[in-house]
């Protein structure tokens, strides 16, 4: 079985709609376009089927029909194509030429419909995925604080909030993803991402132990940043008490320390940015005390 991101991509629907087309083309005779339509009909319905009942239809309409039903498949396409349609009646009254632009009309249209509907079960189910892996970090953050191993619960809680920044900021990006013009690149574009909202919730659970790292060694500190004591004192402590020994610090303390995980999380360059300035500051350092 084909992995149900591949099976989602767009070029299943694009060939349906386009072979279709080619089966109500190469269908010319009126008896064996019948013939098609009542087989069509026993069928089952899906997009495909209903794009080559539409050309099969147009095949029967003749020139009359095909001159009224023209302006309104132009008026379908501009509202999806962002094009303006073009006025009044077709200009020619030939058969063959309203046919072809019907028929091109038609298969616009339709194929618009089936990449339309792709692009929508492509974010559908990355949001799907996004949800059951944030609930799986959750459940490991509690599963892992339940034990006792990560300092009487804060160094759990600082990934939670770090793993749910990143998923929120995945999932705002999926959720306001939205098709444009070109629907082919957009589902594209919204499949090669599949790995990255992934990933970025996993990544803002490390930034947000980072940044416990940075504010317990005061290399961030001020108004803004949480100030943390291990067991309320600054004394020495053994390295086995610093992971697993008690957090102290005031109610509002907590709540900022919580607001930044969830940042490092949310915003992917913030801890980057920290890191690459602390860099910096040491390589400057280094330098001054040669």
């Amino acid at each position: 079985m084909r992995p149900i991101f591949q099976r989602l991509g767009y070029e299943r629907a694009y060939f349906e709609n386009v072979l279709a087309s080619c089966d109500a083309l190469q269908t010319k005779d009126p008896a064996a376009i019948q013939a098609r339509i009542d087989k069509l009909r026993k069928g089952d319905s899906n997009a495909a089927s209903i794009c080559e009942l539409t050309l099969l239809e147009l095949r029967l309409m003749g020139a009359p029909g095909l001159v009224q039903a023209i302006p309104d498949l132009r008026a379908r396409w501009a509202v999806m194509s962002g094009e303006p349609a073009k006025p009044g009646p077709p200009d020619s009254k030939d058969l063959e030429a309203l046919l072809a632009e019907a028929s091109f009309l038609t298969v616009m249209i339709h194929g618009h419909y089936g990449l339309m509907q792709t692009f929508e079960n492509t974010k559908r189910w990355i949001l799907v995925w996004m949800t059951l892996g944030l609930i799986a970090g959750v459940a490991i953050c509690i599963a892992a604080n339940s034990k006792g191993h990560m300092g009487n619960g804060v160094l759990a809680m600082d990934l939670a909030a770090g793993v749910l920044g990143g998923y929120t900021s995945c999932l705002w990006r999926v959720f306001q993803a939205v098709p444009g013009d070109e629907l082919v690149a957009a589902t594209q574009a919204i499949l090669s991402d599949r790995v990255a909202v992934m990933v970025k919730p996993v990544l803002g659970g490390i930034f947000a132990i980072v940044l416990h790292l940075l504010f317990m060694s005061k290399l961030l500190s001020g108004p803004l940043f949480p100030a943390l004591t291990i067991d309320g004192t600054e004394t020495t402590v053994h390295f086995v008490n610093f992971l697993t020994g008690s957090v102290s610090a005031a109610p509002g303390e907590f709540a900022k320390l919580l607001i930044w995980c969830f940042l490092g999380g949310f915003a992917e360059r913030f801890v980057p940015d920290v890191l690459d300035s602390l860099a910096t500051r040491g390589e400057k350092a280094a330098a001054d005390g040669k």
